[in-house]
This record gives C-alpha cells, sequence and structure tokens, in this order.
C-alpha cells in the first residue's frame, strides 16, 4: 500500500557507498553490492553471516560502474559489469557465484568471463547495462561499446560461460542504427526474442528514444515496428523496459529548458504506439526527474521509480493504472463501453475518455476519504475524452472517482500528488 515497512531495518556497514545494485533470491534474502563488496541480508534487514566471510565477500578483477546482479532459478548468482583487465581495458565482465557465495568454478575460466568487443583497440570501453535469460538457459549481456562514437552491443554466452557462436558475429552484436546507439536494458520475451532499450542518434543533440527487437540469432525482427526498430524523436534516451503480456512500456527523460522530464511510454507487441496509454501513448512528467526503472505487476499497473533531477534523491515517481478499463456496470448489457481514466496518481490534469457509448448524461464527482465533494459536473457523453483540472485548490491525497449513471454510479480510486 506504499507505506514504509519498519520491520525492515538494515543496518549497512560500509560507509561512503551506495548500496545499489539490490537482487532477491528466492527465499527473500537480499544481495547488496557496495564497492568492491556483496553483502547479503535476511528478509529482515539482519545480515546473513553465512554468506561469504561473515555476511559479505570482495570482488576481484572487477573496478566498474554500471554493476549488476543476476540470480538464476537455483539462487546462484551472477555480478556483472565493466572491468579493467590486464591490459588496462575496460571489457565486459561476468563473475558466477554460488548461492552461498562461493566462486563457481565452472562457468567461463574459473568463475569467470571477461569479453572485449574490440581486442584489437586497447583504449575502447565496454560497459555492461543488463542481462537476461532465454528460455534454455543461455545468457544475454547488453551494454554500450564506445570506440570513437557509441555502439549498442549483446552477447550472448552458453549456461557454461562459453560464446554461442551461432549469435550475431561469431556470439557478439554492435548495432549503431542510425549511426551511434546504445543499450540500457535487455529483455527476453516468452518466445525467445529480444526486446532491448536505449537511443540512437545521428547528430549531437539529435536523438531518438530506441527500442529494438531481434530475433534470438541477433537478426532484426522485422515484425516489430520499422525493420525491427521503434524510435521516438526528440527524447534523450529510454532508460528502461518492461514486458507484461503484450504490452511494452518504456521510460527515460527527455529535455526541457535547463532540466529533463521523465516520460514513460506504451507500445503494443508489434511495436505500434499503445494509443491507451495517456494522452497519446506517452506520458509526461511534469516536473524535473528521470524514469529509471518500471516494473510491471500486471499488464494494467506500472511502477515506476527515478529521481527528481534537481535533489538527485531517488524516489517513487509513480504507480500507474495502465488503461484501467470499466464496462458493463453502468450501461445496458447490449452497450459495451469502456472509461479509461488516466494518468493515475495525477498532477494536475486527469483524463477521462469514454468509448463505444452512442449518448449518455453522466455525472462525474470527486470525493475525499472524509465525504467532502471537490468536484461535480454533468457530461454529455457521445465518445469523448473529459478533462478534469486538479489544480483548483484541491490538496494532495487519496480521492474516489464517481462516475455516476441514473441509479448507477461506479467508483474508482484515484491520488493527487
Amino acid at each position: 500500500n506504499g507505506q514504509i515497512d519498519n520491520s525492515f531495518t538494515l543496518t549497512f556497514p560500509e560507509a561512503g557507498y551506495s548500496a545499489v545494485p539490490l537482487a532477491f533470491q528466492t527465499d527473500g534474502k537480499l544481495l547488496i553490492k557496495a564497492g568492491k563488496k556483496i553483502y547479503r541480508y535476511f528478509s529482515s534487514g539482519t545480515p546473513d553471516s553465512t554468506f561469504g566471510t561473515a555476511g559479505f565477500f570482495e570482488l576481484t578483477h572487477l573496478v566498474s560502474w554500471y554493476v549488476g546482479i543476476f540470480v538464476l532459478e537455483d539462487d546462484n548468482f551472477i555480478v556483472y559489469g565493466s572491468g579493467v583487465t590486464d591490459e588496462d581495458d575496460n571489457d565486459f565482465v561476468l563473475l558466477k557465484f554460488l548461492k552461498d557465495g562461493a566462486p563457481d568454478t565452472t562457468f567461463g575460466n574459473n568463475g569467470k568471463v571477461v569479453f572485449d568487443f574490440n581486442p584489437q583497440n586497447d583504449d575502447d570501453i565496454n560497459i555492461t547495462y543488463s542481462m537476461s535469460r532465454f528460455s534454455d538457459g543461455k545468457l544475454l549481456v547488453g551494454g554500450s561499446i564506445y570506440n570513437n562514437g557509441f555502439k549498442a552491443g549483446l552477447l550472448k554466452l552458453h549456461e557454461n560461460g562459453t560464446i554461442d557462436s551461432t549469435f550475431a558475429n561469431n556470439g557478439s552484436l554492435l548495432a549503431g542504427y542510425l549511426s551511434s546507439a546504445e543499450c540500457y536494458k535487455t529483455i527476453i520475451t516468452p518466445d525467445d526474442k529480444i526486446l532491448f532499450a536505449g537511443y540512437t542518434i545521428n547528430s549531437y543533440p539529435n536523438y531518438n528514444g530506441l527500442v529494438a527487437r531481434l530475433n534470438s540469432d541477433g537478426s532484426p525482427d522485422t515484425a516489430f515496428g520499422d525493420a525491427g526498430k521503434v524510435l521516438l524523436p526528440g527524447v534523450w534516451e529510454h532508460t528502461t523496459l518492461a514486458l507484461k503480456g503484450d504490452r511494452i512500456l518504456y521510460g527515460g527523460y527527455k529535455p526541457h529548458p535547463d532540466t529533463f522530464y521523465a516520460y514513460i511510454g506504451g507500445l503494443h507487441y508489434d511495436g505500434t504506439p499503445d494509443q491507451t496509454f495517456g494522452p497519446t501513448g506517452i506520458f509526461t512528467f511534469n516536473k524535473p526527474s528521470k524514469a529509471r526503472q518500471i516494473i510491471m505487476p500486471d499488464e494494467n499497473t506500472a511502477i515506476v521509480s527515478g529521481h527528481y533531477t534537481y535533489s538527485n534523491d531517488l524516489k517513487i515517481v509513480g504507480r500507474f493504472l495502465l488503461s484501467p478499463i470499466i464496462s458493463g456496470t453502468l450501461w445496458s448489457e447490449n452497450q459495451q463501453p469502456e472509461i479509461l481514466i488516466y494518468p493515475n496518481p495525477v498532477s494536475d490534469l486527469l483524463h477521462v475518455k469514454f468509448e463505444g457509448i452512442d449518448q449518455e448524461n453522466i455525472r462525474v464527482s470527486i470525493v475525499d476519504m472524509a465525504g467532502r465533494e471537490w468536484y461535480r459536473h454533468q457530461h454529455t457523453v457521445i465518445n469523448q475524452l473529459v478533462d478534469i483540472s486538479l489544480n483548483n485548490g484541491i490538496p494532495s491525497g487519496c480521492y474516489m472517482l464517481n462516475i455516476t449513471n441514473g441509479n448507477k454510479i461506479l467508483a474508482l480510486k484515484i491520488y493527487k500528488q
């Protein structure tokens, strides 16, 4: 319900480090990376002294930013990042551990995989951002490769850490799309296709948000968008991606005078815009912010996290009801109308969209939890969009949106930011 769980009390031993990233094992234990150490905690927040040495172990061969933890089905896990190798070159580095923190020496070279997309160039930088798993257990690592410009880089591995040479160019793929590109988030779809999000650019500052879909062998999936890609001009970059059922959500940030605004957009599985999401398939936070992660508990709900750029503090940006469809209770059985309400939470303008209604006199009201009515209006609805301004003194909080047709009332909870 969004309330802080006071039963969770974690005392973090490392001063001066941010506790990221986080990952959960199937028994609820929490893995945290800080500096060059991995810690494990019980779900209560107390340290697990059985893990590693007294609850933690120190990473070797990995000096990096943008490091993640990927937990496998058996609770073994892989730490992935951009490491400085013996050649003083930043490469993709993956370190696999058993669930108790001991190295898994059966993976790669004694528990470690190091990969350089341009081994002939010691000055390139290989940065990992994301990791995913195919249904057959093979692994996909996504990131960005810098060598006189950025390219999106994908690497496919067998479960044991050896390179899958059947993928793209002997196991790896470099893609520039328009010219330069980066990959920030990868997802493996239920049919084992590859979705990834990032950006592509012809020339600075003409950025395009990028969502691309590839077949499992690395070839473009031409059934998706325009020859396997969907571009969104005018934004800075897609930093996150989520998939639930046939619904794809992407998020990131776009330029606004002197700052950035976060946005969330929706696509159908074939890459066409999902016009039921937001006013035109995309929703923008009208505050200085950046969207960093999307979690979809189901097809109609998304939880978005990120930060406000002025403070750079991590905050929950919003919880959305995606196209909440309310039908069949206010009208006769031979009608199948839809009511779509967005965004939720809402900061200023709430959109109520009526579809499939011939003509109805509908009363819309907004009531707080104490029963005080803040808004009431009678609408003659013929397939129209009703915009309700919440800037007329309505304070932040929880409200009931009541839609009345004759003697029938439909109530939906909304949140005013």
